[in-house]
């Protein structure tokens, strides 16, 4: 499996950051710059506005969410000013090369860089001048800054089919088969299937510690237990930039937290449609 493709899962829930990427040169032909020519369709250019206009009218809320999932991160972005060094790009580079080979196993992995006709440090600079390496990195640096101002819990959760199984498991100690969902919850977030009483429960609950049984979704029970916390701290991006992206390296963003960190925003954020706002006149 090509390792671009958790940086890709990532960067979904977010929607296009920018126009799709050019293939060969085309001829502009009277097209502005900002309706450029995408494609070609029998020979017919196609151009941007015309994808889309088209988009909105084959499904306007789906087009719509995209767009506002991306400018309420782009809107973060611009705030702090982001722009990672080449040497963090590198950094980062180099950890995510050490996951595949991990994961991959050493034999896998070497076999695969010997096709690519490609050293690892080749393929760690390669990945490193990546676009959108550096495009994850500040999306992973905005959510980092993000929980260190707010505060933030990170805990493992179990899943149990039953009270029971629950409960044994809590007193044993006895970790079950399956292995626990390692989350991460900020301060002031809600997320969905998450109850008030359960996050600040969270957020309460001592270091290494354990909670009660809760009752989760459809009659099943989860036992969370909390790794790490800390509490808000408001402070310029200036003074933390290195901690947040050493932390980066230990524990980047997993695809769940974006999707909760994207979700939060646009609640944070007051959007409201024509369509429905004219409906109201």
């Amino acid at each position: 499996m090509n390792r671009y493709l958790p940086i890709l899962l990532l960067l979904l829930p977010l929607g296009c950051t920018s126009p799709p990427e050019q293939g060969p040169s085309l001829p502009v032909q009277n097209h502005s710059r900002n309706n450029p020519i995408v494609a070609f369709y029998k020979g017919k250019p196609i151009t941007w506005s015309q994808v889309s206009k088209k988009a909105l009218q084959i499904d306007r809320k789906r087009t719509l969410d995209i767009y506002l999932r991306w400018r309420v991160m782009e809107d973060a972005i611009q705030k702090l000013s982001l722009s990672p060094s080449p040497l963090d790009r590198h950094h980062r580079a180099s950890q995510i090369v050490q996951e595949e080979r991990t994961q991959l196993g050493k034999k896998a992995f070497f076999s695969r860089l010997k096709q690519s006709n490609l050293s690892e440090k080749e393929y760690v600079t390669q990945l490193a001048q990546s676009p959108l390496l550096k495009e994850t990195l500040v999306r992973e640096q905005v959510l980092r800054y993000d929980a260190v101002r707010r505060g933030w819990v990170e805990y493992d959760q179990w899943g149990f089919s039953s009270i029971k199984e629950a409960e044994q498991f809590r007193a044993s100690g006895k970790a079950p088969k399956t292995p626990p969902l390692r989350l991460i919850l900020y301060g002031n977030m809600h997320p969905t299937g998450l109850s008030k009483p359960t996050i600040d429960l969270l957020f309460s609950t001592p270091r290494g510690e354990k909670t009660l049984p809760l009752q989760g979704p459809h009659g099943t029970y989860r036992i969370m237990k909390v790794h790490e916390k800390s509490q808000a701290r408001p402070v310029p991006w200036a003074e933390v930039k290195r901690e947040v992206f050493s932390w980066i390296l230990r524990n980047p963003p997993s695809r769940a937290e974006f999707l909760n960190w994207i979700d939060d925003q646009l609640k944070r954020s007051k959007i409201e449609y024509a369509h429905r706002s004219a409906e109201r006149n």
